[in-house]
């Protein structure tokens, strides 16, 4: 396997023998795509676009609206319940940031010092979203 990075155009180019190559490409917040490539004739140039993807930022607040710091946030994709796309403590401004594909995806909200479940819901992240920003509001019993 090879790696190299882009340079300033988005440009990257390899020497390789004549046949068939799976190329994949990714950028953190982007989609990350993987293609097969036939390679028959000297100088060629091949096209791979990828997507980009919002950063999804939840902030999640006590009920004096004062930040949590280390509650567990994940983000699962609605199709794989056991797939998340991210999961992450929240950190001293009760933030947990990660970027998210478009579509409908089930967060869940808790504390792993005390492994309780506070929060389930969804959210949607649609192509006109760049920033995506939920607040959830803990009520402590």
């Amino acid at each position: 396997m090879v790696q190299k990075m882009t340079d300033n155009q988005g440009k990257a180019s390899f020497d390789v023998d004549y046949g068939d190559y799976d190329v994949t490409v990714s950028k953190e917040g982007y989609t990350s795509v993987t293609e097969t490539v036939q390679y028959r004739s000297n100088h060629k140039n091949f096209n791979i676009q990828v997507i980009e993807i919002p950063l999804v930022t939840i902030t999640v607040v006590n009920s004096n609206n004062i930040p949590l710091e280390g509650m567990k946030v994940t983000v699962y994709d609605m199709d794989s319940s056991d797939k998340y796309m991210y999961e992450v403590l929240t950190d001293s401004n009760g933030q947990a940031k990660g970027y998210v594909p478009f579509g409908e995806h089930d967060v869940n909200i808790y504390d792993p010092n005390d492994n309780v479940h506070y929060f389930d819901s969804k959210i949607t992240v649609t192509t006109t979203d760049k920033e995506f920003d939920f607040t959830w509001e803990y009520n402590e019993t």
